[in-house]
């Protein structure tokens, strides 16, 4: 699939298109951390990871990414409805591992909400790994006080 579709790295101007996208997908969870600070704030610490596929100006898919120099994170990997099947998301993920490699990040991880059958399996088609030696906890910090 190409269709005259260029990736280049994401930027704040598409983040109401990509957060569309999000929302509009069931397997993610858009939460606190998808805010517009927040992920202004991911793409000043990780710059040129993430990026986003378009076509005559429309996001049809997008890879959000960072790193914290030893490793690499994808965070979401969304496509539109109209283009999942013809390979775009695994060019978006190509194309976000050759980002991670070309910054010397040796190792990415992912994390899949439980029980997404067809993401699993799309991941392991990819050639990823599912982890059964840990187990992941997250703890929330509380907000910081606003000035």
């Amino acid at each position: 699939m190409d269709n005259g579709i260029r990736f280049r790295d994401m930027t704040m101007d598409d983040y109401p298109a990509v957060r569309a996208l999000w929302e509009a997908e069931p397997g993610i969870k858009v939460s606190a951390v998808d805010s517009p600070v927040a992920v202004r704030t991911l793409l000043a610490r990780s710059p040129g990871i993430s990026l986003v596929a378009e076509r005559d100006g429309r996001i049809l898919g997008s890879v959000l990414g960072s790193q914290d120099t030893r490793r690499g994170y994808v965070h979401h990997l969304v496509v539109a409805p109209e283009c999942r099947g013809k390979g775009l998301g695994r060019r978006l993920m190509e194309a976000v591992l050759q980002r991670f490699a070309a910054a010397g990040i040796p190792k990415v991880h992912l994390f899949v909400m439980r029980n997404n059958r067809s993401v699993e399996d799309f991941y392991r088609h990819l050639g990823w790994t599912e982890r059964t030696d840990l187990t992941m906890f997250s703890y929330d910090l509380p907000a910081p006080p606003q000035p």
